[in-house]
């Protein structure tokens, strides 16, 4: 039996706690100040039949008792230390489904639990769905904080030695550490305008007029996405516009702005940016 899932689910009911009793080496837990379960180990002195078992006594309805105990006497004891009519001790070392341990894990939080006054059961309740809104807010976060680390890498592995090149260590070194800052709002911006910036494109290559104004708005779009990335710190025109000739320069930029608004994308978009930039 794997006393791991059997703590796991004791210690994951609302307001669950445990601790070590030091002089008897039992492990109790709790809900509202009263005991639900024990594990311990029964002295090899202890009285028959429980002496040298590995136990853990939960609380249990009579009616349950009396269907356990006779189906499995030599499993399921009347409770050790406790009112046998309506708590039991069941064998951890034998062969029980665990099934059935975790059921009884259960019903034994279940009956305690239900016992505590009302107000008691609120606050409980009440404390454990903030708790658990916290875990899954810390989820949440690592998994932004990934998904940010994720791009900063495969970024690197793809522009970084370009972008080193031209634009010095601590430049990029300074765009990764912003794009690792960006809030969740920050990033979703990011994002849909990343988007947004391709329909526009589309849009103003329609018009066939680099300095119109549908090209206007897309090179501005284009410097907002930019801010994003470097920071308004380190933005400057001069690096915007050797941006866009590394955009002609580079194949693999050429083809992301060609597959989102059709062939001659790039150029389109370059000419937008120098018109704008001038």
């Amino acid at each position: 039996m794997d006393l791991a899932s059997i703590e796991g689910r004791l210690l994951s009911r609302p307001g669950a706690t445990r601790a070590l009793h030091e002089k008897w080496g039992w492990m109790v837990y709790w809900v509202g100040g009263r005991q639900f379960a024990c594990e311990f180990e029964a002295s090899p002195d202890a009285r028959p039949p429980y002496a040298g078992r590995h136990l853990l006594s939960l609380k249990c309805d009579p009616d349950r008792i009396r269907e356990l105990r006779e189906e499995r006497p030599d499993a399921v004891l009347p409770g050790y230390y406790s009112d046998g009519r309506t708590w039991i001790s069941v064998d951890l070392s034998s062969d029980l489904p665990e099934g059935l341990v975790l059921e009884l894990c259960d019903l034994s939080y279940d009956l305690v639990f239900s016992r505590l006054t009302r107000r008691a059961q609120r606050e409980i309740l009440a404390e454990s769905a903030a708790a658990a809104k916290g875990v899954e807010d810390m989820d949440k976060h690592e998994a932004f904080e990934a998904l940010k680390r994720r791009e900063i890498e495969e970024n690197e592995r793809a522009y970084g030695r370009e972008a080193r090149e031209r634009y010095g260590d601590d430049a990029v070194d300074a765009a990764n550490e912003r794009l690792a800052s960006l809030s969740r709002d920050e990033w979703g911006e990011k994002d849909q305008l990343e988007q947004a910036i391709k329909e526009q494109l589309r849009a103003a290559m329609a018009t066939g007029d680099p300095a119109g104004d549908a090209a206007r708005e897309l090179a501005q779009m284009h410097e907002r996405w930019i801010r994003l990335h470097w920071g308004e710190g380190r933005y400057s025109r001069e690096a915007h516009r050797g941006l866009a000739q590394m955009y002609l320069a580079d194949d693999r930029f050429r083809a992301y702005y060609d597959e989102a608004a059709g062939e001659g994308a790039t150029e389109f978009l370059v000419s937008a940016l120098e018109s704008y930039l001038a």
